[in-house]
């Protein structure tokens, strides 16, 4: 609360008029501690967002290196499927051939588990990015609606800047619309300064 208008206005907290009714300082003071209230509150949850953001970004980098490295290994196993079935194909007897297709059999195999395994590693992968665009996105709508509550504190400060600079020694001072709805029905308003007399030109015969 650096700015001292508020801490004045809040002053005005509870107080009434003579009708009992919630004067208007009071109902500006209300809705600006709603607003504080409010502000304090997301300000909270911004600092407790901002920890788990730096957790889960850690958590996803870390990942994302592990899946690289995985991609790697995969790729020497499709290799070695790969290198394992031409030499079976090339292979010049019948048992040969036969000992390397049981190799193939078995590296497909091992290739299938990897990717079974890998595949439900880059899905968590893609949902931890999608929870940490989410809570960004959070933070970021929150930060927007303490912008905008400031703005609306402030605009309520100036209100009240504007309505105690309407009144000067308990009167309050004529809008411009109530001067010209005055003028149209012929009532004159009283002139700012102090009224001239009249000068009186007497000419003297000779």
């Amino acid at each position: 609360m650096a700015d001292p208008r508020i801490r004045e206005l809040l002053e005005h907290m509870g107080k009434v008029g003579p009708d009992g009714q919630p004067t208007r300082l009071a109902q500006f003071a209300q809705k600006v501690e709603e607003y504080m209230v409010e502000i304090e509150g997301l300000r909270a949850g911004l600092e407790q967002s901002a920890t788990e953001i730096s957790e889960m970004e850690q958590r996803v980098a870390s990942t994302e290196t592990h899946v690289k490295e995985r991609e790697s290994v995969r790729m020497d196993l499709a290799y070695e499927v790969q290198d394992v079935a031409v030499r079976s194909a090339m292979a010049g007897t019948s048992a040969g051939a036969a000992g390397l297709l049981r190799q193939v059999e078995e590296k497909r195999a091992q290739l299938a588990d990897f990717d079974k395994v890998h595949g439900g590693e880059k899905t968590r992968l893609e949902r931890m990015k999608i929870s940490l665009s989410t809570r960004r996105a959070v933070i970021r709508k929150d930060r927007d609606l303490i912008a905008l509550r400031l703005n609306t504190i402030e605009a309520l400060l100036r209100r009240v800047d504007q309505e105690s600079g309407l009144r000067m020694q308990g009167r309050a001072v004529p809008t411009a619309t109530a001067v010209q709805a005055a003028r149209a029905n012929g009532v004159r308003q009283p002139s700012a300064g102090p009224r001239r007399r009249a000068r009186r030109i007497i000419i003297r015969r000779r």
